[in-house]
C-alpha cells in the first residue's frame, strides 16, 4: 500500500505541444535527455529531492510521450529558454573559432 501512495502520476496531456514550447526543462540521465514543461520539471525536482523519494515516476514529455523512469536514473534538470540557447550557441561558436586558430 505504501508503494501505491508514493507512486505519483502527472496528467497524461502535456500543457503545450512540442512545436510551440520555447521554454522548457531538460531532464537528463543515462537514458539521454527529455524535454518537459516547467510544471512537470518542477514536479520531477520535488519528487527526486524528497528524503523518501518514490522508486518510479511517470510523466508526459513535451512531445506527448508517456515516460516512466526510476528516480535513480535521473541525474539532473536544467531550464532551457531561447535566450540561454542563443548564448550557448554563441559560446560554442567562440570556442570553435579559438580551436581553429
Amino acid at each position: 500500500m505504501m508503494m501505491m501512495m508514493m507512486w505519483k502520476t502527472i496528467e497524461r496531456e502535456p500543457t503545450l505541444s512540442w512545436q510551440t514550447t520555447q521554454e522548457f526543462v531538460v531532464v537528463w540521465g543515462e537514458f539521454g535527455t527529455l524535454r518537459v514543461s516547467r510544471a512537470v520539471g518542477s514536479w520531477i525536482a520535488d519528487m527526486t529531492g524528497r528524503r523518501l523519494r518514490p522508486r518510479w515516476i511517470e510523466f508526459v514529455d513535451n512531445a506527448g510521450s508517456l515516460i516512466r523512469l526510476q528516480t535513480t536514473e535521473i541525474q539532473g534538470l536544467y531550464d532551457s529558454t531561447p535566450r540561454q540557447r542563443a548564448r550557448q550557441r554563441a559560446h560554442n561558436f567562440t570556442l570553435d573559432q579559438e580551436f581553429e586558430e
